[in-house]
Order: structure tokens, then sequence, then C-alpha cells
């Protein structure tokens, strides 16, 4: 019997803003599928990248089902300082972060689980709004969405404290109102 194994990782690559050299190249990933949507440099100097894994070994120490959101914290020479996944049983992923003053992190996502980390899911797939310490403990999460297809996008901090949460949604229920039909944002 003849097995195949694919190994996606994803490659990080930090350059220099003047000459355009590279400082250094990190792969981050396991054995299955691995996906980073956005990173953004902390406080610290560091990095944290926000993504999704469907891997369960390599850099990935868990998983609760299918394909888990993943943040990676790094150091400012790419090292891995922490990483934890995050969610349910279901489809869940980490696409937009940013850092809150208190060195936290605060994410959105998309998640079609409800159980492990995700509570008061709505439907099919929600709008995944998490917040994590500096450590990654998950301080708290909320769902939003409809009964049908809803997905985070992107978090953008307001100047008073707050954030602006790009989404699309398919729902017309839940916390969703006055969609227009097909995929709305």
């Amino acid at each position: 019997m003849k097995y195949s194994f694919f190994l996606f990782l994803f490659l990080l690559t930090k350059l220099s803003y003047s000459q355009y050299d590279i400082y250094w190249t990190k792969c981050y990933g396991g054995s299955q599928w691995d996906t980073a949507y956005q990173s953004i440099e902390t406080y610290d100097g560091g990095l944290i990248i926000a993504g999704a894994t469907f891997s369960t070994d390599g850099d990935v120490t868990a998983n609760h089902g299918l394909w888990n959101a993943w943040l990676i914290k790094t150091d400012m020479m790419g090292n891995i300082e922490w990483q934890k996944t995050y969610g349910g049983s279901g489809l869940d992923e980490f696409n937009s972060i940013v850092q809150t003053p208190d060195s936290g992190f605060v994410i959105i996502g998309t998640s079609a689980s409800n159980d492990f980390d995700v509570t008061g899911n709505h439907g099919w797939s929600d709008v995944w709004l998490v917040k994590v310490d500096h450590t990654g403990n998950l301080l708290w999460e909320y769902s939003y969405g409809g009964t049908s297809f809803d997905m985070g996008r992107q978090i953008i901090p307001t100047l008073d404290g707050g954030f602006i949460l790009l989404s699309n949604t398919s729902s017309n229920d839940g916390n969703v109102t006055g969609n227009n039909g097909g995929n709305d944002i």
C-alpha cells in the first residue's frame, strides 16, 4: 500500500525596510494544512501570527477538532515563544488581530463550533471575537451572526478603545438585520 504525505508550511520572512535585506526566514506548522492570515509586530518587537491549522504535530501541540484557529507568538528573530490553538470540533480560524494596551490581543475570525472554546454559536458559522492575554490565555469570546454563514474578516481599533468589525454575512436573523440577499458585508 502506498501512502502520500503532503507537508504544508507557511513561510514568514522579515525584511529590512531600507534595503529589503532578509533578516530571517522561518517555517511554522505541522504535517497537515496550516495557514496564516495576518501577522503584526508586537510591543516587545516580536510578532504574533493569526491563522488556522489542521495539524496536531510539529509546531502545533493541540487541536480540538478539524480546523482550529491558531496563534503563534515569536520573538524578534522568529523563534516561537508560545503557540496555541482555539476553537471547537468544527471549522474555526483567526483572520485579523490587534494588540491591546494591556499587551493582550483581540482577534476576529470565524467559528462553526459550539463546544470547547466556543459558546453561543447561532447557526452554520459565526463571526468569532476573541480576547487573549499576553501569553495566549483565553479571556473571553463572543459569537455574532445568524443561522446562516457569517465570517469575521478584519478588526480595526478605534480611537476610543473600541473596535470596528468587518465581516461577511448571509444571515438575516440573530445579530444580523437588513441583509439584502446573498452574501453582504
